[in-house]
């Protein structure tokens, strides 16, 4: 970083802040927390009750490299131009950093293609805090989405204003709405359901095979007006109905179950859809 020189006997944070923020002219970003000055927003995370509480105290200086940086969105975007300008490493570290190993990841980078050009990003998230930072090489354009919440899917929000800045319309966001269903009907959808062959086949090369284990069980419980997406060790998320036996999540996840009926209106299976997948599952 800087002039690579030996940083030996300096901390991060120290080292950061005295070569790397005035290189790249960074005059809004801090090593560790900025709550005394009033500058930095203050996270939420989503509680059980779906509403947004403060995360629990915890100073961003811990996360070290990791996420100790307080900055702001014009920051990173004059970080961007010092990195791809040579301001901040030599050409041979950017090269390493910008070009992907099997993973997709450069050192600290996604690299994708997009638009005709090499695309850099990275989606990140942080107690009561979320964001994405997309930056077309060849273009020089920087996409910075800063969230105060781990709600808001700063990744969707980035690549849909990506595809907006290159002349394209992205899909219309729609939000679902719930509507009230008795707590009577609520047995035809309890169990324990099974995840069937046909998801393994067709997801099992893109999908961490950590999230097939953990869905390869899962059961629908109702816990007194309400009814819950239980994932064993991960654990419960509240079904909203939707009516005709549809249900949405209210995380940023946007996913949605559809229980398939028999003639007594009692479920024999649901799917699970998640972005671009869709995972069937088996009653029990």
């Amino acid at each position: 970083v800087g002039s690579e020189m030996c940083i030996r006997d300096r901390s991060y944070g120290a080292y950061v802040e005295e070569h790397v923020f005035p290189a790249a002219g960074m005059t809004r970003s801090s090593f560790g927390d900025a709550y005394e000055t009033g500058e930095q927003a203050e996270g939420h995370v989503w509680n059980d009750e779906e509403l947004l509480d403060p995360p629990d105290p915890i100073h961003m200086s811990v996360f070290g490299g990791a996420g100790g940086l307080v900055s702001s969105a014009p920051d990173l975007v004059r970080w961007n131009a010092a990195l791809h300008g040579g301001d901040v490493i030599s050409a041979k570290s950017l090269e390493e950093m910008t070009t992907a190993a099997p993973s997709g990841y450069g050192y600290g980078l996604s690299v994708s293609e997009g638009y005709g050009q090499t695309v850099l990003s990275f989606p990140a998230a942080i107690d009561g805090f979320n964001g994405s930072m997309v930056y077309f090489v060849e273009d020089q354009t920087s996409v910075i989405v800063l969230c105060n919440t781990e709600v808001v899917p700063a990744a969707q929000v980035a690549q849909d204003v990506s595809m907006m800045v290159f002349g394209d319309q992205p899909n219309r966001r729609r939000e679902a709405h719930e509507v009230k269903i008795a707590p009577s009907t609520y047995p035809r959808y309890e169990g324990t359901y099974a995840l069937t062959e046909d998801p393994w086949s067709r997801y099992a090369a893109l999908t961490d095979p950590e999230r097939f284990a953990m869905l390869q069980r899962v059961h629908v419980r109702a816990y007194g007006d309400r009814l819950y997406f239980d994932v064993p060790g991960h654990g419960l998320t509240w079904m909203h109905p939707m009516g005709g036996g549809r249900f949405f999540f209210k995380d940023h996840s946007g996913n949605r179950v559809t229980f398939d009926l028999d003639e007594q209106k009692s479920a024999r299976g649901m799917t699970l859809r998640s972005k671009n997948a869709a995972f069937a599952f088996r009653r029990q």
